[in-house]
């Protein structure tokens, strides 16, 4: 038997999953099964299968809100107005415009749209939701992945760009930071910072500032 892999504490479009449940015992299928809890608050048991895959992002609140926009607009072609219908556009144009200006930092990569989103608005518009605000766009978290439900969010130009793919990561005391922010962090000059690391390596670097800092 496959070996679970726990995705407790992972958010798959509105879902949070908070814990793995047991099996129902008139249960036959071999997919775990997760305590999830909605944006709403509502809490649903979801497969992991279907989470995945995207099939079940909500626990069915935000389909009712996109059957009723969509009651309301009547129909797709008035959604063409919205950012988030531009947004929906714009990452298909990225992907498959061999002519367009940034095609070769995406489809010329291997970057696609998932399945799910890639003919239909209403699934992507009912897995991303609404933007926050104005200022938020459609941003990939792995800058080498997908479009699809689990590796998308709307986040704002600031941290777009912290998670740009030419961002210096490093993991020190448990956590992970980008190299501007570990030097504000032990209150140094960045670019003091990054030429010793260059030298020296991360820990010497950072044992030789703790200490100057302790003199």
């Amino acid at each position: 038997m496959a070996k679970v892999v726990d995705i407790s504490g992972k958010k798959f479009g509105r879902l949070t999953v908070v814990r793995k449940v047991p099996r129902p015992l008139n249960l036959k299928s071999s997919n775990a099964r997760w305590e999830c809890i909605c944006d709403c608050g509502k809490i649903v048991n979801v497969i992991s299968a279907n989470l995945r895959n995207g099939t079940s992002s909500s626990c069915g609140c935000y389909k009712k809100e996109v059957t009723s926009m969509v009651k309301r607009t009547h129909g797709q072609s008035s959604y063409n107005k919205t950012s988030e219908y531009q947004a929906w556009k714009g990452m298909k144009y990225r992907c498959y415009n061999k002519k367009g200006d940034h095609y070769h930092l995406y489809g010329g990569r291997g970057i696609i749209v998932c399945d799910r989103w890639l003919n239909s608005f209403e699934n992507f518009l009912q897995d991303m939701g609404k933007k926050p605000s104005s200022k938020h766009s459609l941003d990939r978290i792995n800058n080498n992945g997908n479009y699809e439900p689990s590796n998308c969010r709307w986040a704002t130009d600031n941290e777009q760009r912290r998670n740009n793919s030419r961002n210096v990561f490093l993991d020190y005391n448990g956590k992970r930071y980008v190299l501007t922010d570990l030097a504000k962090h032990l209150s140094v000059n960045f670019g003091c910072f990054r030429a010793m690391i260059k030298r020296k390596g991360l820990e010497e670097t950072i044992n030789f500032y703790i200490k100057k800092q302790n003199k």
